[in-house]
């Protein structure tokens, strides 16, 4: 008998596939009106085009959702780390591309690239083996560990803004670009361009588990590094991170894949309120989250995919093996694409997952990439598995939710590297085995 009850209330952790199916067609639909609000702002900017298809396109458009509701029911059923990258990576960027396709921004072909994409991403998921690493006691004995990374980025964050731009706080995103001229223009050497997008990423993580401790001097050391960081590169995704790191303080224990994907579709709808409601006041909230997070980055992996089929293939020479391999542009590639759709060689038009990784390898990305990207998200999982059982078990999700956006537009290896997704995992494995040990040594003293 109790062994029933507890498996009815495991079931209600979930969205059955109806429901599932429902929320998936709803923000498909709910996406119409705000695109053409966005696409009318947007216009010039980002040749968004508003020719509607109508029932012609609907005929390829809903087998694709229907196999995105199978996968995304048997994701948030499982609720693996992997998963919840790619539940995140569906809503954020697969059922929006479906967009563009109906209002006729993209070829039939590259439509159907989109698709394999996502069935390559989704069935390599499926299909590959879980990642384990053994604990690790002696990284969990040092009890310093949490407070010598929390002061290093903090006060490394502020030395080098310091240095650079002076110690000011400014939060108006109407300067953003103003902001990130002066970044441009500071001289600052390389690995600070690498470091600092790093220490935006770890430092609401940080922030999380020093507020769960109650250590107020630190929690409030890394909030202002934080913002100071702002203030310097002008970053929007410095300030999303801080909130949503003080979001899940507060609420990211009650987190799970089920609500996700209803706080997803309650989001849009409260954008569609936005959009329908703005009249002559611009839709912010739109503008800052879908238009940027959604709709730039699938329309400017259709112009990666355009301009390679048209030219040829990178081969990963605009990287570092740019001295063994011959890179065909003057430009850095973002530019050449900035040239190429919007008339501005000025603009870095970035772009991730597998319009990148086509850009370099063509249609071999399909296979190769999908597994890349599986065997990283199986690697962070693996890193993180510490966290579990703990309360600080909510931590490796804010990791995917930060780290899956930045995969949309930006490329495999630059974020794995440069960005330091890499950097991250390792660095949430020393972190959980110090977590893990305190946990166990509270559970043995009791």
């Amino acid at each position: 008998m109790n062994g029933t009850l507890s498996s009815k209330k495991v079931e209600k952790r979930y969205l059955s596939f109806f429901w599932v199916t429902i929320l998936v067609f709803g923000v498909f639909a709910m996406l119409h009106p705000i695109y053409e609000v966005v696409a009318s702002l947007f216009a010039s900017m980002y040749q968004f085009k508003t020719d509607y298809s109508g029932l012609t396109s609907l005929y390829l458009v809903t087998p694709y959702l229907v196999l995105v509701s199978y996968f995304l029911y048997r994701q948030q059923r499982r609720a693996s780390l992997s998963d919840y990258f790619i539940i995140i990576l569906t809503l954020l960027y697969f059922i929006p591309g479906n967009i563009l396709f109906v209002y006729g921004n993209w070829t039939v072909t590259y439509y159907m690239f989109h698709l394999l994409s996502y069935l390559s991403l989704s069935i390599a998921n499926e299909l590959f083996p879980n990642i384990q690493f053994p604990m690790s006691p002696s990284l969990g004995r040092n009890k310093g560990t949490l407070s010598f990374i929390s002061y290093f980025i903090s006060i490394s964050v502020i030395l080098i803004t310091l240095f650079y731009n002076g110690l000011q706080i400014n939060l108006n995103l109407d300067e953003v670009y103003n902001l990130r001229s002066e970044w441009s223009a500071s001289g600052m050497p390389n690995i600070f361009n690498y470091y600092l997008p790093f220490a935006a990423r770890i430092t609401p993580i940080l922030l999380i588990i020093t507020l769960k401790q109650r250590r107020v001097l630190l929690s409030f050391l890394l909030i202002f590094s934080q913002l100071v960081s702002f203030s310097f590169g002008g970053m929007k995704y410095t300030l999303f991170a801080l909130v949503l790191g003080i979001l899940f303080h507060f609420f990211g224990q009650k987190v799970d894949a089920k609500k996700i994907i209803i706080y997803f579709s309650a989001f849009v709808g409260v954008c569609l309120i936005e959009c329908l409601l703005s009249n002559e006041q611009l839709p912010l909230l739109t503008i800052f989250t879908l238009r940027r997070t959604s709709f730039v980055p699938n329309q400017i992996g259709s112009y990666f995919y355009s301009f390679v089929q048209e030219n040829d293939y990178l081969y990963y020479s605009g990287s570092f093996l740019r001295s063994f391999l011959n890179y065909p542009y003057q430009d850095s590639f973002p530019h050449v694409i900035g040239s190429y759709a919007f008339g501005s060689p000025d603009m870095g038009a970035n772009t991730g997952l597998f319009a990148e990784g086509f850009s370099q390898i063509g249609w071999l990305s399909l296979p190769v990439y999908a597994i890349l990207y599986i065997v990283s998200f199986r690697f962070y999982s693996a890193c993180c598995k510490a966290f579990e059982g703990t309360n600080l078990s909510h931590i490796p999700l804010l990791g995917a939710l930060l780290y899956a956006s930045t995969f949309i537009d930006g490329a495999f290896f630059s974020v794995l590297l440069t960005q330091g997704a890499f950097l991250l995992a390792l660095s949430l494995y020393i972190l959980s085995q110090t977590i893990a040990n305190r946990s166990h040594e509270k559970r043995t003293t009791l």
